[in-house]
């Protein structure tokens, strides 16, 4: 009964080509699908980083001047560095450091502090150090810094800068140099000294910190696939309202309705008059 009902109702839809709508739908759904498998994605990719970090760190932390180099996120014996604790010795260059802008700590604007550490143990080779952030209320005069003179030792976590900048930096002579990101190879080039390619976060608790507060992630992978599942229902809509839009199902859906609708009605009052 159920199936020729069934067969009944698909018998009545008709078919009616809407270009305009066809047109759009091919257009867009292609494109909603591809945002939310990309969405999928970049929630695998901050697991995985959320996974390396786990590992991490839960190993000690290693000297870096034992490390020949850290032109890549990996050592001689092919371990994986990124978010590797670590620890710095060496002296500050307290003529040279850039403001990281655009950072805010509790609704606050300010900046990251970034400066150059020359190793001790190779004078020619150098970590740029993240310090932390600093409050900045007054957007047309750049904060002075005081870094710590003579050889310091500082704990942090290494990490990669980003490389997907939206903007670049704007390249000037004067010091400090407000950036809206850190590029290793230029600030290689503005020191004149070796500049490994990680960048040191400063520990939480290390006396030179400031405040840290550090997000190696932006988002996680819950809100992007929050995210893909929004772009998917989307794509799932417009193949809907594109179904509706090219055939008549909306109108027998309405007919079924407003027929349904009057049966009960006339139910109603046949049993309010046997009731009479």
């Amino acid at each position: 009964m159920l199936i020729h009902v069934i067969t009944g109702f698909t018998a009545q839809i008709k078919f009616r080509f809407n270009w305009k709508v066809t047109l759009l739908a091919a257009c867009l759904f292609p494109f909603l699908l591809m945002l939310g498998f990309w969405q999928l994605d970049r929630a695998a990719e901050k697991q995985r980083i959320i996974d390396l970090q786990q590992q991490q760190q839960i190993l000690p932390a290693i000297a870096i001047e034992l490390l020949p180099s850290l032109s890549s996120v990996e050592n001689t014996a092919g371990a994986p560095l990124n978010y590797r604790k670590v620890i710095l010795r060496g002296s500050f260059d307290r003529k040279h450091y850039w403001l990281l802008d655009n950072k805010v700590r509790a609704g606050r604007v300010g900046y990251e502090i970034v400066a150059p550490l020359i190793l001790t143990s190779n004078s020619g080779r150098s970590v740029l150090v993240n310090l932390g952030w600093l409050a900045s209320n007054d957007r047309t005069t750049l904060p002075s810094v005081a870094l710590p003179a003579g050889t310091v030792e500082i704990n942090g976590l290494l990490t990669l800068p980003s490389s997907n900048a939206v903007f670049s930096n704007v390249d000037t002579s004067v010091w400090p140099k407000r950036v809206l990101h850190i590029d290793t190879l230029s600030a290689a080039t503005a020191l004149g000294l070796r500049v490994d390619s990680s960048v040191l976060l400063i520990d939480d608790y290390d006396p030179l910190a400031l405040t840290t507060g550090w997000k190696l992630i932006n988002q996680t992978p819950a809100k992007h696939h929050g995210y893909a599942v929004q772009w998917f229902a989307m794509a799932v809509a417009l193949v809907i309202s594109m179904v509706f839009s090219c055939t008549n199902l909306g109108q027998l859906i309405s007919t079924r309705k407003q027929i349904k609708h009057n049966k009960n009605s006339k139910e109603v009052l046949s049993s309010d008059s046997t009731n009479r």
